[in-house]
């Protein structure tokens, strides 16, 4: 029972702190590109910046706002797994008693 509540007290913010850390991270950059591409199909900046870039005829076929926001999305994604990273090896320094 004692190691059991050594565990709880100790191990177990190691185990659950990350993973809540990427599955709030994953909805906030599911959010942050979804209202990226909402925004630029709104405001039009999308077509614009695909007609200036790949031209005119080009641009018809491709979902600029849909390539952003998938973009902002996985550059998010790095951040959070970059936070997690920080965050485990602070737990471990921590622990470590360094």
């Amino acid at each position: 029972m004692d190691q059991l509540r050594t565990f709880a007290v100790n191990g177990l913010p190691k185990l659950v702190i990350p993973i809540a850390i990427l599955v709030v991270g994953w909805v906030v950059a599911l959010a942050l590109g979804a209202l990226v591409r909402a925004g630029l199909h709104k405001t039009g900046v999308d077509e614009k910046l695909a007609k200036r870039v790949l031209g005119e005829e080009r641009a018809a076929h491709i979902d600029t706002a849909r390539w952003v926001g998938k973009v902002v999305y996985y550059v998010a994604l790095v951040f959070v797994s970059l936070a997690r990273r920080l965050v485990s090896c602070a737990m471990l320094h921590r622990h470590l008693g360094a």
